[in-house]
Protein backbone atom coordinates (compact mmCIF):
# COMPACT_ATOMS: atom_id res chain seq x y z
CA UNK A 1 0.00 0.00 0.00
CA UNK A 2 1.48 3.09 -0.93
CA UNK A 3 -0.96 5.59 0.95
CA UNK A 4 -2.44 3.83 3.80
CA UNK A 5 -6.61 4.83 4.23
CA UNK A 6 -6.79 3.70 7.29
CA UNK A 7 -4.44 1.96 10.26
CA UNK A 8 -4.58 -1.31 8.07
CA UNK A 9 -0.79 -2.11 7.07
CA UNK A 10 -1.77 -5.21 4.81
CA UNK A 11 -4.98 -6.46 2.45
CA UNK A 12 -5.63 -8.70 -0.24
CA UNK A 13 -4.90 -7.40 -3.72
CA UNK A 14 -7.92 -5.61 -5.66
CA UNK A 15 -9.86 -8.12 -7.93
CA UNK A 16 -9.23 -7.35 -11.93
CA UNK A 17 -13.14 -6.88 -12.15
CA UNK A 18 -14.44 -4.98 -8.91
CA UNK A 19 -11.29 -2.52 -9.31
CA UNK A 20 -12.74 -0.63 -12.15
CA UNK A 21 -16.91 -0.86 -10.71
CA UNK A 22 -15.22 0.69 -7.99
CA UNK A 23 -13.35 3.14 -8.80
CA UNK A 24 -16.45 4.08 -10.83
CA UNK A 25 -18.29 4.24 -7.27
CA UNK A 26 -15.60 6.10 -5.29
CA UNK A 27 -15.60 8.49 -8.30
CA UNK A 28 -19.52 9.27 -7.92
CA UNK A 29 -19.11 9.74 -4.57
CA UNK A 30 -16.44 12.15 -4.91
CA UNK A 31 -13.58 10.04 -3.07
CA UNK A 32 -10.17 9.02 -3.56
CA UNK A 33 -10.11 6.50 -6.63
CA UNK A 34 -6.70 4.99 -6.62
CA UNK A 35 -5.86 1.73 -5.93
CA UNK A 36 -5.64 1.97 -1.85
CA UNK A 37 -8.84 3.26 -1.54
CA UNK A 38 -10.51 0.67 -4.30
CA UNK A 39 -8.56 -1.99 -1.92
CA UNK A 40 -10.06 -0.73 0.95
CA UNK A 41 -13.49 -0.43 -0.35
CA UNK A 42 -12.99 -3.93 -1.61
CA UNK A 43 -12.31 -5.13 1.70
CA UNK A 44 -14.29 -3.06 4.00
CA UNK A 45 -17.79 -3.00 1.82
CA UNK A 46 -17.81 -4.07 -1.74
CA UNK A 47 -20.92 -6.26 -2.07
CA UNK A 48 -21.17 -6.91 1.98
CA UNK A 49 -24.88 -6.77 3.63
CA UNK A 50 -24.42 -3.91 5.24
CA UNK A 51 -23.04 -1.69 2.28
CA UNK A 52 -24.45 0.28 -0.20
CA UNK A 53 -23.63 -2.07 -3.00
CA UNK A 54 -24.69 -4.95 -4.87
CA UNK A 55 -22.49 -7.48 -6.88
CA UNK A 56 -24.73 -10.02 -8.58
CA UNK A 57 -24.11 -12.56 -11.36
CA UNK A 58 -26.35 -13.38 -13.81
CA UNK A 59 -24.48 -16.88 -14.38
CA UNK A 60 -25.13 -18.48 -10.78
CA UNK A 61 -22.18 -21.00 -12.52
CA UNK A 62 -18.66 -20.27 -10.76
CA UNK A 63 -15.74 -20.67 -12.98
CA UNK A 64 -12.05 -19.08 -12.40
CA UNK A 65 -12.14 -17.61 -15.84
CA UNK A 66 -13.39 -17.23 -19.43
CA UNK A 67 -11.12 -20.33 -20.26
CA UNK A 68 -13.05 -22.36 -18.36
CA UNK A 69 -16.16 -24.30 -20.44
CA UNK A 70 -19.35 -23.59 -18.73
CA UNK A 71 -22.86 -22.90 -19.11
CA UNK A 72 -22.81 -19.90 -18.87
CA UNK A 73 -26.32 -18.88 -19.36
CA UNK A 74 -27.76 -21.33 -17.23
CA UNK A 75 -30.30 -19.11 -15.01
CA UNK A 76 -30.07 -16.30 -16.66
CA UNK A 77 -33.75 -15.62 -17.29
CA UNK A 78 -34.58 -16.16 -13.54
CA UNK A 79 -32.28 -14.05 -12.17
CA UNK A 80 -32.48 -11.50 -14.05
CA UNK A 81 -36.20 -11.39 -13.51
CA UNK A 82 -35.10 -11.06 -9.81
CA UNK A 83 -32.81 -8.50 -10.68
CA UNK A 84 -35.69 -6.31 -12.29
CA UNK A 85 -37.75 -7.30 -9.02
CA UNK A 86 -34.95 -6.01 -6.60
CA UNK A 87 -34.42 -3.07 -8.76
CA UNK A 88 -37.98 -1.93 -8.59
CA UNK A 89 -38.28 -2.80 -4.82
CA UNK A 90 -34.94 -0.72 -3.57
CA UNK A 91 -34.80 1.97 -6.36
CA UNK A 92 -31.05 2.15 -6.45
CA UNK A 93 -30.17 5.35 -7.80
CA UNK A 94 -27.66 3.72 -10.12
CA UNK A 95 -27.32 0.09 -12.19
CA UNK A 96 -24.52 -0.62 -13.52
CA UNK A 97 -24.22 -3.96 -15.85
CA UNK A 98 -21.41 -4.60 -17.80
CA UNK A 99 -19.80 -7.10 -20.49
CA UNK A 100 -21.61 -10.01 -22.65
CA UNK A 101 -21.71 -7.73 -25.37
CA UNK A 102 -24.97 -8.17 -27.24
CA UNK A 103 -25.51 -11.83 -25.89
CA UNK A 104 -26.74 -10.38 -23.07
CA UNK A 105 -27.93 -7.33 -24.04
CA UNK A 106 -31.54 -8.27 -23.61
CA UNK A 107 -31.12 -8.94 -20.02
CA UNK A 108 -29.79 -5.62 -19.46
CA UNK A 109 -32.44 -4.32 -21.18
CA UNK A 110 -35.08 -6.48 -19.09
CA UNK A 111 -33.40 -5.09 -15.67
CA UNK A 112 -33.60 -1.71 -16.87
CA UNK A 113 -37.57 -1.74 -18.37
CA UNK A 114 -39.21 -4.87 -18.31
CA UNK A 115 -39.22 -5.65 -21.65
CA UNK A 116 -36.21 -7.71 -23.27
CA UNK A 117 -36.66 -6.55 -26.38
CA UNK A 118 -37.26 -2.91 -26.00
CA UNK A 119 -33.76 -0.87 -26.60
CA UNK A 120 -32.89 0.92 -23.13
CA UNK A 121 -30.20 2.34 -24.08
CA UNK A 122 -28.60 4.87 -25.68
CA UNK A 123 -25.11 3.99 -26.74
CA UNK A 124 -21.72 6.44 -26.84
CA UNK A 125 -18.29 6.35 -27.15
CA UNK A 126 -16.00 7.14 -24.08
CA UNK A 127 -12.39 7.09 -24.06
CA UNK A 128 -12.83 4.83 -27.43
CA UNK A 129 -15.07 2.23 -25.89
CA UNK A 130 -18.45 1.78 -25.82
CA UNK A 131 -20.92 2.81 -22.62
CA UNK A 132 -25.40 3.03 -22.73
CA UNK A 133 -27.00 4.64 -20.98
CA UNK A 134 -30.70 4.71 -19.69
CA UNK A 135 -31.10 8.01 -17.62
CA UNK A 136 -34.97 8.76 -17.47
CA UNK A 137 -37.06 7.65 -14.50
CA UNK A 138 -35.67 7.60 -11.07
CA UNK A 139 -32.79 4.69 -11.32
CA UNK A 140 -30.39 5.32 -14.04
CA UNK A 141 -29.28 2.35 -16.10
CA UNK A 142 -25.45 1.91 -17.07
CA UNK A 143 -24.43 -0.99 -19.75
CA UNK A 144 -20.67 -0.76 -19.69
CA UNK A 145 -17.67 -2.31 -21.20
CA UNK A 146 -16.09 -5.65 -19.42
CA UNK A 147 -13.48 -3.88 -17.05
CA UNK A 148 -10.99 -6.79 -17.69
CA UNK A 149 -10.67 -8.28 -21.74
CA UNK A 150 -8.87 -11.49 -22.14
CA UNK A 151 -6.73 -10.77 -25.38
CA UNK A 152 -6.16 -6.82 -26.00
CA UNK A 153 -6.50 -3.78 -23.91
CA UNK A 154 -9.34 -3.17 -21.40
CA UNK A 155 -11.25 0.05 -20.99
CA UNK A 156 -8.66 2.74 -19.21
CA UNK A 157 -9.31 4.19 -15.59
CA UNK A 158 -10.80 7.82 -17.25
CA UNK A 159 -13.63 5.47 -19.04
CA UNK A 160 -15.11 4.28 -15.51
CA UNK A 161 -14.31 7.92 -14.41
CA UNK A 162 -16.42 9.50 -16.94
CA UNK A 163 -19.13 7.25 -16.39
CA UNK A 164 -19.33 8.53 -12.98
CA UNK A 165 -19.53 11.84 -14.02
CA UNK A 166 -22.20 11.16 -16.56
CA UNK A 167 -23.93 9.62 -13.67
CA UNK A 168 -23.84 12.28 -11.33
CA UNK A 169 -25.55 14.70 -13.90
CA UNK A 170 -28.22 12.58 -14.47
CA UNK A 171 -28.63 12.38 -10.86
CA UNK A 172 -28.31 16.11 -10.69
CA UNK A 173 -25.20 16.07 -8.35
CA UNK A 174 -22.16 16.91 -7.77
CA UNK A 175 -19.15 14.10 -6.59
CA UNK A 176 -19.76 14.01 -2.51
Amino acid sequence: MKVPVTNRTTRPPTQDTWRQLIRLLLAFKGERTDNDMIGDYQCDAWGSSSGETCAPELSALAALGMSVQRERTAFSSQRTAHLRKRVLENEPRFVVMYGGGKTLLPNGNYVATGDDRAPAFQFEAIEGWSVGFKLDGPTKFVRASHPVKVHGPAPPDEYWLAIAKKLCEALSEKPR
